[in-house]
C-alpha cells in the first residue's frame, strides 16, 4: 500500500472531548447535505459537502460534539440492488479498508476527506467513522470473488468444517475471521491508518461480536482482536465504541466489551420505549436507564460513560416515525414488507400515519419532547440520530438501507427548519452541559450521610420516599427523581441540582413536590414536555411541598441550587450547609466524593474566609490558635478559629475543631470512614498532625492527646487519650473527654429510599 502524507494539517488536534462530556450525532454523509440549499450543488452530498459552513454552523448551533458518520470506506452494491435499481444506501458491504468512498468525494482526490476532518476539527467537532470488520461485499459461496476470496479463503473467512460454506455471524453471507493472524493484521493496519493518516478521533464497530470472537467461533474478551486493541498506543488514545450484538450464536453482548471500550446501549433504548409508551412494570428498569445502566456496565468496573444511549439509529424508525407508527412500512424495499424489525416499541398515539387530529399531533409533539428530555437527562453518553432534532421522517420505513432518495435525505425547507423541536433540541443539549449532575461520570448509589443527603432519592406523587410496594407494582409509572448537585463538584457558576418528574400513565397526575435536605428554596421548573422549555430567568417557581400538575404522558425538570449560608468575615466554613467564602464562591460548599466503600461522605474542604490565613498549629498553641485552658479542654469547648487538618488517601483536609474526625486503613477494600454525631463533644479540642510509620497512612494525632485513637477504641466507637509532652515548649497535660463516634451513613438495605439498586461498584 502506497500512502501519500503531503496534506497539510497545520496546526489541526484532536479535540478528546471527555467521554462523559460527549454528545454523539450520527449521520450519513451523502444525506446530510445532498438537499441543503446553502451548499453548493456540486458539493452536495460530498466529504466537501459536509465540510462547508453551514453544514458545520448546524452541528455547532445544535451543541453535538462528535459526528458519528455511517461508513465512509469504500463499498460495493450488492448485484440484487443494482438490478432493482435503489443500490446500497447506507454502505455496510466494504470492499477497501484503507480507501474513502468515491461516491462521497466531489473530484478523485482523496485528500478531500482529510479536509473535513480538519474543518471539523477546528469547530471543535470529533470525527468517528462507522466501521464494518466483520463481513465483506463478496457474499456467500455463490457471491463474486473481489478481494480475500481470490487472496487466501481459508485464512480471511470463517468456513465450515467442509470449507465449502461460510459461517455466518453476521448476516449478510459470510464472516470475515479477525482471529486469524493475516486478517488480524489487515483490521489493526487499517484502524491506524485511519487514526495516524486520516486523524479520525475513533470508530464505531459493526457487529462488534463477530470481530471479538475467538478461534472456535465464542465471544471472548480476551479475543486476538480485543487483545490487540488493548495493546495499541495509537488506538488507545481514541474513542472505542461497540455494536454489542451480531445474529450469531450467543451474539448478544450488552456489557461484555472489556475496560476502555463503550457500547450502543441497546437496553437503554429498549427500557425508554416501553415506559413513554405505557408499559406495565417498566419503571425500574427506566430507572436503572435513566441512572447509567449500572446493572450493564459496573460489573466489568466500567462508569455510565462506558453506555452510548439510544433511542433512535439509523436501523430502524426516526423519532417521528417512533410516535407516528405502531408497524414497519417497507415496501418500497421491493421485499413485500419483511425486511426490517417488527417489534419497534413503538406507538401511534392513536392514528397509524399521519393526521390532522390536534389532539394527536399535540400528542406526538410531547412524546418526543418526553424521548429527548429523558435522553439528555441520564447519565451515560447521549447520541441523536441525524435529522430527529426537526422531525425528520423516512414514510414508516425502518430499514431504509437502499434509499439513496428523499426518504433517507434531510429535508431542509422551511417546515423542517422552523419546527419548534429544533430548538427545544438544542436547549435541552445546552441545558446537559450547563448541569455537571447530568453527565457526571459516576454510578449514583442512593445512600445517605449524616444530613439526609443522597446523590439520588427517589419519590412517589405525594412526595415522599418510594416503598418497595410502589417500585415492584406493575401499574406505577409516575415518579420524581432529585439529583443532589453537591454530589457533583464543579466550579460552573450554573451547577444545580436537578428534580425530575415523570408521568407516563394515561392520566394526569397532581404531584406534592419532595422536600430535599438542603433544598428549602423554591425550585425552578425549567422543562415541561407538555408546553416547551423555559430560561431560568422567566421559569415559574415551585416551593418544597407544593404542587404541580402533570398532563399524562409527559415530564418536568426543575432546577435549584443547594443551600448555602453567607460567609461571615473571619468564619470558617463548617460544613454543608456551608458558607460562600467572599473570595471563592466554589470554595467550599460541594462534598468531594465519598471514597469506594466508606461509610460516609467526608466533610467538604474547608476554606478560611475572606484574607483569613490557615493556622499553624502546634502543641502549645501560638497567636492564631491559642492553647485552650485545661478547663476548656476537659468541657470539650472548642477555640473559635481552630482547624484541624487530616490526611485522607495522601491529601490533606482541614476540618474545624468542632467536629471530631479519624480515619484508619480497615481493610483490603478501601478506606474507612467515621465522625462525630451532629452536635456531640468533640473528643480532643486541640490537633496537629504527624507522620506515621512507613507504609503505613497519616494518622491523626491530637494535642493534648497521647495518642491517636486505637484500633479497640475504635472497634468500641470511642477514643481514648492519655497526657503525654507535646514539645520543647513544655510539658503539656489535657483531659480528653470519651465521647461515642458512630458512622454517618448505614449499608444500602431494602428500604423505601433505597430501591432499585442503582450502583454497584
Amino acid at each position: 500500500m502506497v500512502v501519500d502524507s503531503a496534506f497539510d494539517w497545520g496546526d489541526d488536534r484532536h479535540p478528546a472531548t471527555p467521554m462523559e462530556d460527549s454528545v454523539f450525532y450520527e449521520v450519513h454523509v451523502r444525506g446530510f447535505t445532498r438537499q441543503m440549499p446553502e451548499v453548493p450543488e456540486h458539493l452536495r452530498g460530498t466529504f466537501a459537502g459536509m465540510a462547508t459552513d453551514a453544514a458545520i454552523a448546524h452541528l455547532k448551533a445544535l451543541g453535538v460534539t462528535a459526528v458519528e458518520l455511517l461508513p465512509v470506506q469504500a463499498f460495493n452494491d450488492e448485484r440484487r440492488l443494482v438490478d432493482m435499481g435503489p443500490g446500497n444506501y447506507w454502505g455496510y458491504n466494504t470492499i477497501a479498508f484503507f480507501a474513502p468512498e468515491p461516491r462521497y468525494l466531489s473530484g478523485s482526490d482523496i485528500d478531500e476527506f482529510k479536509a473535513m476532518v480538519k474543518a471539523l476539527h477546528a469547530a471543535g467537532l470529533e470525527v468517528i467513522p462507522d466501521v464494518v470488520y466483520n463481513h465483506s461485499c463478496e457474499g456467500n459461496h455463490l457471491g463474486p470473488t473481489l478481494s480475500f476470496k481470490g487472496i487466501d479463503n481459508r485464512s480471511y473467512y470463517r468456513l465450515t468444517e467442509d470449507h465449502r460454506h461460510y459461517l455466518d455471524y453476521t448476516g449478510t453471507g459470510n464472516t470475515l475471521n479477525a482471529s486469524h493472524p493475516a486478517m488480524l493484521r489487515v483490521v489493526m493496519d487499517s484502524l491506524r491508518y485511519w487514526v495516524e493518516e486520516m486523524h479520525v478521533d475513533g470508530f464505531r464497530f459493526d457487529l462488534a461480536p463477530a470481530i471479538a470472537r475467538n478461534g472456535n467461533g465464542g465471544f471472548d474478551h480476551r479475543s486476538p482482536f480485543l487483545s490487540a486493541v488493548a495493546q495499541d498506543p495509537v488506538l488507545q488514545r481514541v474513542k472505542l465504541i461497540a455494536e454489542p450484538w451480531d445474529p450469531g450464536p450467543h451474539g448478544y453482548q450488552w456489557g461484555g466489551f472489556p475496560l476502555g471500550w463503550s457500547e450502543w446501549n441497546g437496553q437503554y433504548r429498549d427500557r425508554v420505549r416501553d415506559y413513554w409508551r405505557g408499559t406495565e412494570g417498566s419503571l425500574p428498569d427506566f430507572a436503572q436507564a435513566l441512572c447509567g445502566s449500572a446493572d450493564i456496565y459496573s460489573h466489568s468496573r466500567r462508569l455510565p460513560g462506558a453506555g452510548v444511549n439510544i433511542i433512535t439509529v439509523h436501523d430502524g424508525f426516526t423519532l417521528n416515525d417512533l410516535v407516528t407508527y405502531n408497524d414497519k412500512h417497507n415496501e418500497s424495499n421491493a421485499e413485500d414488507n419483511r425486511d426490517g424489525e417488527s417489534h419497534n416499541r413503538s406507538w401511534n398515539c392513536g392514528a397509524e400515519g399521519p393526521t390532522q387530529n390536534p389532539e394527536i399531533r399535540a400528542f406526538r409533539a410531547r412524546q418526543k419532547r418526553n424521548f429527548l428530555t429523558t435522553l439528555f437527562a441520564s447519565r451515560g453518553v447521549p447520541l441523536l440520530l441525524g435529522g430527529d432534532e426537526m422531525g425528520r421522517t423516512q414514510g414508516g420505513n425502518n430499514n431504509a438501507y437502499c434509499q439513496d432518495n428523499e426518504v433517507s435525505w434531510f429535508d431542509w425547507g422551511d417546515e423542517r427548519r422552523n419546527d419548534p423541536l429544533l430548538e427545544f433540541t438544542r436547549c435541552m443539549i445546552r441545558l446537559r452541559t450547563e448541569l455537571p449532575v447530568l453527565r457526571r461520570n459516576a454510578w449514583l448509589s442512593g445512600v445517605p450521610d449524616a444530613q439526609g443527603r443522597r446523590d439520588v432519592g427517589w419519590y412517589s406523587v405525594w412526595g415522599l420516599p418510594m416503598l418497595e410496594d410502589e417500585w415492584t407494582n406493575p401499574a406505577v409509572r409516575s415518579v420524581a427523581a432529585v439529583l443532589d448537585a453537591r454530589f457533583a463538584p464543579s466550579d460552573l457558576p450554573t451547577s444545580r441540582s436537578v428534580m425530575l418528574i415523570f408521568n407516563a400513565t394515561g392520566e394526569d397526575v397532581l404531584f406534592t413536590l419532595p422536600r430535599v435536605p438542603g433544598h428549602e428554596g423554591e425550585w425552578a421548573l425549567r422543562v415541561y414536555t407538555a408546553e416547551g422549555h423555559f430560561p431560568e430567568a422567566d421559569a415559574a417557581l415551585h416551593t418544597p411541598g407544593g404542587k404541580l400538575e402533570l398532563l399524562s404522558h409527559s415530564m418536568a425538570l426543575l432546577t435549584q441550587a443547594p443551600r448555602v449560608t453567607p460567609c461571615a468575615a473571619n468564619t470558617p466554613c463548617l460544613s454543608a450547609p456551608t458558607c460562600i467564602p467572599a473570595a471563592s464562591p466554589s470554595a467550599c460548599g460541594r462534598p468531594p466524593p465519598a471514597p469506594p466503600n466508606s461509610l460516609s461522605i467526608p466533610a467538604p474542604p474547608a476554606s478560611w474566609c475572606r484574607a483569613r490565613p490557615k493556622p499553624t498549629l502546634t502543641a502549645g498553641g501560638n497567636a492564631k490558635c491559642p492553647k485552650p485552658s485545661p478547663a476548656a479542654a476537659t468541657s470539650g469547648a472548642s477555640t473559635a478559629n481552630c482547624w484541624c487538618p487530616t490526611r485522607l488517601r495522601a491529601r490533606t483536609r482541614w476540618a474545624p475543631t468542632s467536629r471530631a474526625w479519624w480515619s484508619t486503613r480497615s481493610n483490603s477494600s478501601g478506606t474507612r470512614l467515621g465522625r462525630a454525631a451532629p452536635g456531640a463533644t468533640p473528643c480532643c479540642t486541640r490537633c496537629t498532625w504527624a507522620p506515621s510509620p512507613p507504609k503505613a497512612r497519616w494518622k491523626r494525632r491530637w494535642a493534648g492527646c497521647s495518642s491517636w485513637p486505637t484500633p479497640a477504641s475504635r472497634r468500641s466507637n470511642s477514643c481514648r487519650c492519655r497526657p503525654f509532652r507535646a514539645s520543647s515548649a513544655g510539658a503539656t497535660t489535657a483531659c480528653c473527654r470519651s465521647r461515642r463516634i458512630r458512622p454517618t451513613a448505614r449499608p444500602m438495605t431494602s428500604s423505601a429510599s433505597s430501591r432499585p439498586r442503582i450502583a454497584s461498584g
